[in-house]
């Protein structure tokens, strides 16, 4: 699969717009502090939520598109101002 294409023709299913459920549920119930590396991190919702929970969070993804969506997010300077993403 062209991951980068899918992202260019809007084809993805898999992002809700939003951080994953379960993810959301564990650091509302969860204290956390220290590094996170969320791989294939696409726009970086999940990055976003970490960043928001205090990690130093790096969101990482083979696709361009999908990362220059996160980018985009980072540089608006958001809840991702820590967020780091290559």
């Amino acid at each position: 699969m062209d991951w980068n294409e899918c992202y260019q023709r809007g084809e993805t299913a898999w992002d809700t717009g939003a951080p994953a459920p379960a993810m959301k549920q564990y650091l509302a119930r969860h204290a956390v502090r220290g590094r996170a590396l969320v791989p294939g991190c696409g726009r970086g919702h999940e990055v976003a939520l970490a960043v928001e929970h205090g990690l130093d969070a790096t969101g990482l993804d083979i696709a361009p598109t999908g990362g220059g969506g996160a980018r985009e997010i980072s540089a608006s300077g958001g809840a991702l101002r820590d967020g780091e993403f290559i």
